[in-house]
């Protein structure tokens, strides 16, 4: 279960890196979360050498936390980048970029202005676990 769930954090990271150069090349990385589950049940199988049946529970929070954490490093990927043109060539800006994205990751009207790209990225990652999963599941 230990290299499974090693294999499915190997996917997690993937899936995220996949997420953020789809979303920097300016396309909404819905999809993206579909295949970070997809990958992440995918590696467990193949490391564990068996279907995710004991780690079934650690897998499916593992790529929760996954897709969670990827989404804000989108929304924080967007506000570093807000903040470089906010501040441009300003000597003594207000706060650091640091603050910024700290800022902008729990300010609720940031967060609500992504709430349809939020909706599909864990339909997506939904879509992408079952699909994968429900073969396991059968076999139970």
């Amino acid at each position: 279960m230990g290299r499974g769930l090693l294999g499915a954090l190997g996917g997690v990271v993937a899936g995220a890196v996949l997420s953020l150069v789809v979303w920097e090349l300016g396309f909404i990385a819905s999809i993206t979360s579909f295949v970070l589950a997809a990958g992440a049940v995918y590696l467990y199988g193949m490391l564990a050498g068996a279907p995710p049946r004991r780690g079934l529970v650690p897998l499916v929070a593992m790529i929760v936390l996954g897709v969670v954490a990827t989404f804000f490093l989108l929304v924080g990927w967007d506000a570093a980048a807000a903040y470089d043109e906010i501040v441009g060539d300003t000597v003594s800006p207000g706060m650091t970029k640091g603050e910024f994205v700290t800022s902008s990751l729990t300010d609720s009207e940031v967060l609500g202005a992504y709430g349809k790209d939020m909706a599909l990225f864990f339909v997506f990652a939904a879509l992408g676990r079952w699909t994968t999963l429900k073969g396991v599941i059968s076999q139970r």
